[in-house]
Formats: structure tokens, sequence, C-alpha cells
């Protein structure tokens, strides 16, 4: 096999526009379909085993946090290292497989223990809904081994800067999870042939990311040494940190309120938040691309361009996000009416809203949250994450005994706001150890996290004639549009290898 061939070579230059326009392009259909398939679940299977699939899919999703880093310092470790290191490549690459490999064991005994614990906290009612819960937590759980390979494969195509490949994988599979429950109903399924249905999907997908990784089956034997093990899982220790705190940040309250209400008033938090985490399709296409070429410049010291680059990326999520947000905050009401009905419009507008401004300030995490992991900077926010995350659940239980569904919006949101305004400040200090660099002030990093929440003002308009309102999101539009034209110019000005 010509190695050379399959292994593509990097050029002097990327375009890093055409590959993040490539990647947000394919997102949208996965946004789409879960628009379609969610108010047709909910007809025909009901709110409480909607509950359950969203529950399922969360698990899935994830399992993008729960990898140990071992994936995004596979990513990272590539993405700094030559085409020509063959043999450091293919221990990058094999040791991270193998490593993959064990913590999906690991994951998949753990979580089929916890199984039946949570299950009994569900409403006391629903004895009949538990047993189906059961069957099918377990069923998406022992699937844990492929969904982490194919999250693998996918931050190796994504080191060489391969987005074409990964966001019409990454598109497909999402869109096909996200609407397995329509195909389970237009085929006149049974709602337990859902989780097999994601079998068969998880499967397709691997098989079409391991033909693209073939180069690495023609690599030499790599040089599998403990040393280079206890690198993997000592900086993978400070990036689970980091993807455990983030995962209960985006995920706690839901399983909290499961818990804690019933699976009905659960919903109603369970579906905004649901439908507007399609949102990070958006931001976590942008921060994927963004990420080889933070680690690259860093790699050549080429920091300069670095800061550069995490201006540039930042206010691009910021106006995107920004945008997307705007848009569900003015018209939650009526987006809910035409889409679930009258019910949810009452009960889950205000809810939407306010998810709404916290997905925004989570969006703006991504560019951060990736800048300082190619810093190297992963223990300090490690440690950060991990006693965030426990302070959250505390905020979280807090505010949901005191105030119900309403209290997790409103958890979600002060997470969000707090969480950005952290992460900024890391990448001051992280910035500011590099040599020769041109350095960031902290004044700046409060800026830009202090800057969205101007945004707070959009829910003046909300009480606005509908009319008045599409005019004035026009207006922010064609701002946004023109902002966005100017800093991709911009961004053709840095040189990457």
């Amino acid at each position: 096999m010509d190695i050379d061939r399959v292994i593509t070579t990097r050029s002097s230059k990327k375009n890093i526009n055409s590959s993040m326009l490539i990647n947000l392009l394919w997102q949208i259909l996965p946004i789409l379909v879960s628009i379609v398939s969610v108010p047709l679940t909910i007809e025909y299977y009901g709110k409480e085993l909607f509950a359950i699939y969203a529950l399922a899919i969360s698990f899935i999703v994830g399992m993008n946090y729960l990898h140990f880093g071992v994936a995004t310092n596979t990513n990272r470790d590539l993405s700094s290292i030559s085409l020509n290191k063959i043999k450091t490549r293919s221990t990058i690459f094999w040791s991270g497989f193998v490593a993959m490999l064990f913590i999906s064991i690991f994951l998949t005994g753990t979580f089929l223990s916890l199984v039946n614990i949570f299950t009994l906290k569900l409403d006391a009612n629903l004895i009949n809904l538990k047993e189906t819960a059961e069957i099918f937590f377990k069923t998406t759980i022992i699937q844990t081994p492929i969904i982490l390979v194919i999250i693998f494969l996918r931050s190796v195509l994504e080191s060489e800067t391969k987005f074409k490949i990964t966001a019409s994988n990454r598109a497909i599979l999402n869109s096909l999870l996200l609407g397995s429950p329509m195909i389970a109903i237009l085929l006149d399924l049974s709602f337990l042939t859902i989780p097999f249905l994601i079998f068969l999907f998880n499967c397709i997908s691997i098989i079409n990311l391991a033909y693209h990784c073939r180069g690495y089956l023609g690599l030499p034997s790599p040089n599998f040494t403990i040393n280079h093990f206890i690198k993997i899982f000592k900086s993978g220790f400070s990036l689970t940190l980091i993807s455990l705190g983030m995962l209960i940040f985006l995920y706690g309250d839901r399983y909290i309120l499961s818990t804690q209400t019933t699976l009905v008033e659960a919903t109603y938090f369970i579906v905004p938040l649901d439908i507007l985490m399609r949102l990070s399709f958006i931001y976590g296409s942008i921060s994927a691309v963004f990420f080889p070429f933070f680690s690259n410049l860093i790699g050549q010291k080429k920091y300069s361009s670095f800061i550069n680059l995490y201006k540039s990326g930042y206010l691009i999520v910021l106006i995107l996000v920004g945008l997307s947000s705007s848009f569900v905050i003015l018209f939650s009401s009526e987006l809910l009416v035409l889409w679930l009905g009258n019910d949810f419009s009452r009960s889950s507008s205000n809810i939407m809203s306010i998810i709404a401004l916290g997905i925004f300030f989570t969006g703006l995490t991504a560019i951060p949250g990736r800048a300082l992991i190619s810093l190297q900077q992963e223990m300090l926010v490690g440690y950060w994450y991990f006693f965030a995350s426990i302070s959250y659940i505390g905020l979280s239980l807090f505010l949901i005994s005191y105030y119900g569904v309403i209290g997790a919006a409103y958890a979600f949101l002060l997470r969000s706001v707090v969480e950005l305004t952290f992460l900024n400040l890391f990448v001051t200090y992280g910035t500011n150890l590099l040599s020769n660099s041109k350095k960031m002030s902290y004044k700046n990093s409060f800026s830009y996290s202090l800057l969205p929440l101007l945004f707070v003002l959009i829910f003046s308009l909300i009480s606005f004639d509908i009319y008045l309102k599409t005019v004035i999101f026009c207006i922010i539009s064609i701002l946004a549009l023109w902002m966005i034209y100017n800093i991709s110019s911009l961004l053709k000005s840095i040189e990457f290898e």
C-alpha cells in the first residue's frame, strides 16, 4: 500500500475558510432532521418514551467527553508531527487506538452497573416504563466501544484536516441517530427496536471511517512503551476532568430533573434543550476545524498568528451562534406553537429563551477550550472543571428544588457565563507564558466574556410585534454576515504547514 498516497501530505497553506464552510453546511442536515423528528416522536410514543430516547442520545453524545482525552491527544500529537515521521505517527495512532479500546471496556462495564440504580429513580408510578428504560439504556450502552472508535478515527482524520470526510460522516450519522424514532415509526417498529437501528448506523459509520484511515494499517509496527501510555493517560487525566465537567455542565440538569420531577415535567426542559443543543453542531464543527490549526501554529512557534487565529475564531462563533440564539429568543413562543403546539409554548417558551442564551455562552467556550488544549494547559483547566462541576451540581439541585424546571434553565445560564469568563482568563494566562509572543491582556479577556451579555437586551424585544421583530432580526443578520465576510478575509493571511 502506498502510504504517502493514503495519508495525504499537508499543503504549505491551508484554507481554513473552506474547511469551516464544509463543516457548517453539513451540520444543517441533523438540525433539520431533529426539528422534524421530535414532534413526531412525542406524538407517536408519548412524552415519557421520548424522554428515555433523549437521555439515551445524551449518553451517546456524552461519549465525546468521556474518552479520557485519548482522541484529543491523538489529534494534537498528529497535528504537530511531520508526516515524514512515519514511526512516530504509527506509535501515536496505535497507542491511542489500544487505549481507546481499554477505556471503552471500562466505561461499558461501569455504566451497565449503574443502569438499575438510575431507573429506580424514575417516577414510581411508571413500573412498566422502568423495564423499557432499562432495556433501552443497556442496549445503547453496550455500543460504547463502537462509539468511541468512531470518535477516535474522526480525530485522526481531522488531524490531517480531512474535514470533508469527517463532516459528512458526523452529519449523516447524527441525522440517522436523531431520525431513528422517525424511521421506526415509518417501518411500524416498536420503541425498543430504536437502539438496534442506532447500532446498525454506528456500524456503517465505523466502516466508512476505517476505510479512510486504512493508510495507518500499513504503517510500520509501533514502538509500544509503558512511558507512552503513561503520557497518554497523564495528559488524559486532565482532559478527562475537563470532559467530565463539560458533561455535567451540558447534561447534568436533565438527569437531575428526571429523578427530581416526573418525566412529563422534565420533558418541558429536555425538549427545548435537546433541540437547542443541536447548535453545538455549529460551534463544535467550527472549533474542530480550528483545533489542528491551533496545534500546528503552536508547533511552529508562530504565537502571534495563533493569537490572531484565536480572536478570529472567537468572533466567528460569537456572530453565528449569537445570531441563531437571537432568533430563538425573539421567536421562542411562535416557534413552539408551530412546532409542538400551545401546550409546549405555554410551558417551555421562557425556558427555551433562557436556554438559548445559555447555549450562546456555552458555544463561545468552544474556541478558548480548544486553544487551551493546544497550549497544553489542560491540567489547570481540568482542576477548575472538576471543582466547578461539583459546585454546579449543588447549584442545580438548589434551583430545581426551589423553582422547578425553570430553575434548571437559570442554572444552565449562570454556569455558562462563569465558564466562559474563566476560560478566557486561562487563555490569557497560557499565551502570556509563551516566549516571543504578542501578549493578551486580562482586560481584553473580561471584555470578550462580558461583551456577549449585551445579548440580554434581546429579551426586551420579545413582546414586540412579530413583524417588527422580523425586521430587527433581518438587520442584525445583514450586519452579522458583513462581519463574517471581513473576518474570513483576515484568515486568508495566516499560513500553515
